[in-house]
C-alpha cells in the first residue's frame, strides 16, 4: 500500500513530465526530496537550505573546466566577455 508522500511522489513525476521534464530527472527529482524532507513536513511547502542544495551539487573541476573551454570556443560569445573569466578583483 502506498503512503501519502508515494502517492505525492507520483503525482509531482507525472507533473514534471507533462511540462516537458525527462521521466528519469523527474523521478530522481522527487526521490531527492523525499529524501531531504524532514519527517513531517509537508512536501508542498518545505524548502530545501541552501547548504541542503550545495551538498548535491554534482559539479566537478572537469565540468568547470569544460564549461571554460566552451566559452572561450563559441562564436556566440564577444571578445570582451571571454575576458570576464579571467578577471580578479583588486584587494
Amino acid at each position: 500500500m502506498a503512503t501519502d508522500l508515494q502517492r505525492w511522489g507520483e503525482r509531482q513525476i507525472a507533473l514534471l513530465v507533462s511540462l516537458g521534464r525527462s521521466p528519469r530527472d523527474a523521478e530522481r527529482s522527487i526521490a531527492w526530496v523525499l529524501k531531504m524532507l524532514p519527517p513531517g513536513a509537508d512536501p508542498d511547502h518545505w524548502l530545501p537550505t541552501a547548504d541542503e542544495l550545495a551538498s548535491t551539487a554534482d559539479i566537478t573541476a572537469g565540468d568547470i573546466a569544460d564549461a571554460r573551454a566552451d566559452w572561450y570556443a563559441s562564436p556566440d560569445v564577444p571578445p570582451q566577455f571571454k575576458r570576464i573569466l579571467d578577471a580578479r578583483a583588486d584587494a
